[in-house]
């Protein structure tokens, strides 16, 4: 056989054979455990959007990569920048990403955590994940990379996590970019980093009525971004957001509990307090270590 045709050969038996470890994986397959019974506690590891890159703002005031940490135990994504603000002793046992770009997958951040038992990312691009973890452990004793299918529902640490369509763009072949349902007895969250408003197929994904909603804002209020709006979002779409979805019955969320922001570009938008000011009702641009429960 000659080399090329070798080479070919040997590619197409090692993803075969990665897509049917894949299969034997979703979690959507198994029984789900019973959903916890406690609301989703939220503690965000990072509110900025990519520009920010180490810089301050008036008083010293930074954002790290946007990310969250569910429940003590999950996290959806990780890079560098967010992971020092993980309060101090944690021990997260998973990580759903979002999508690859850099400022929001960071594969060799995950070396640092031997607690991480499993790493989730959408199929079109899990196999790049499993090489990089393979990379950064170099052992056996190393996460497990399972690949998500939008709609399906993935079970971990008593919460329901469900991948949704964002409308987003990697330029990645085969990748879709996600935002995530999460889901307790007690609540429901949808996690929409990344994403220029909600697509059609996502709202009607959504079943059960959320009980909050953290929002991409990059784009600051009355701020134009040109093509960064077909990607990204501001908080006056939050805002439009909520009222259609309270509309059609699927935004239940109790008192006046806000939709909270993130992904907040530095070029785009003022410090914390300017932005607050600035924001409409109903509305407010989360920070670094900011804790919430919803």
């Amino acid at each position: 056989m000659k080399r090329r045709e070798f080479l070919i050969s040997a590619g197409v038996f090692a993803f075969a054979g990665f897509a049917s470890r894949a299969a034997d994986k979703k979690m959507s397959d198994r029984p789900l455990a019973a959903l916890g019974n406690e609301p989703v506690k939220v503690y965000f590891t990072g509110t900025g959007g990519a520009d920010w890159a180490g810089k301050t703002k008036t008083g010293g005031e930074t954002r790290a990569n946007a990310g969250v940490f569910l429940q003590n135990s999950v996290l959806i994504d990780l890079t560098s920048s967010s992971a020092k603000n993980l309060p101090a002793g944690a021990a997260p046992k998973a990580v759903f990403y979002t999508h690859s770009h850099p400022d929001h997958y960071f594969p060799k951040e995950l070396g640092k955590y031997k607690t991480i038992e499993r790493v989730y990312a959408h199929e079109g691009w899990a196999e790049k994940v499993e090489k990089d973890i393979r990379a950064v452990f170099k052992s056996k004793s190393r996460p497990e990379v399972i690949p998500v299918k939008v709609g399906e529902v993935y079970e971990e640490q008593g919460m329901a996590f469900m991948p949704l369509k964002a409308n987003h763009y990697t330029g990645l072949k085969n990748e879709q970019c996600l935002i995530y349902s999460v889901r307790t007895k007690k609540s429901h969250l949808l996690y929409a980093t990344d994403t220029s408003g909600l697509m059609a197929e996502t709202v009607a994904m959504i079943k059960v009525p959320l009980t909050g909603l953290i929002m991409n804002a990059m784009i600051g209020v009355g701020r134009f971004a040109k093509g960064r709006l077909f990607s990204h979002s501001t908080p006056e779409l939050a805002v439009k957001t909520v009222e259609a979805l309270k509309a059609i019955g699927k935004y239940k969320a109790p008192g006046n509990r806000p939709v909270w922001t993130t992904h907040l570009s530095y070029t785009m938008n003022g410090t914390q307090e300017e932005t607050e000011k600035e924001y409409p009702a109903g509305v407010v641009p989360a920070y670094d270590k900011l804790e919430v429960t919803i």
